[in-house]
């Protein structure tokens, strides 16, 4: 039982990096690119054109979790849409 106990506070301990990106309300630049699955270079193109604005704290940049999730979501639903007109489109309607 002890060694039990042990082993699960060690993977609690293991998860804890983790899951701290998910919990945080602000992510540095590294931390929103992992977050968003795509290279630094594509988060700086992204933050270029106006899609994402990060927020300064201090004189560190950060994002805010919730704008990169409504980023995610908008991503998500206009590769939908592109989705469903190319399969139009090829159906000739």
């Amino acid at each position: 039982m002890e060694n039990l106990l042990r082993e699960l506070i060690d993977q609690i301990k293991g998860l804890r990096s983790d899951l701290g990106i998910v919990f945080a309300a602000h992510l540095s630049r590294e931390q929103a690119a992992a977050y968003l699955n795509i290279s630094l270079s594509q988060l700086e193109k992204f933050q270029q054109q106006g899609l994402l604005k990060p927020k300064k704290l201090g004189r560190r940049t950060m994002f805010v979790k919730e704008n990169l999730d409504d980023f995610a979501q908008n991503c998500l639903q206009e590769s939908d849409k592109s989705f469903v007109q190319k399969k139009i489109r090829e159906a000739g309607l």
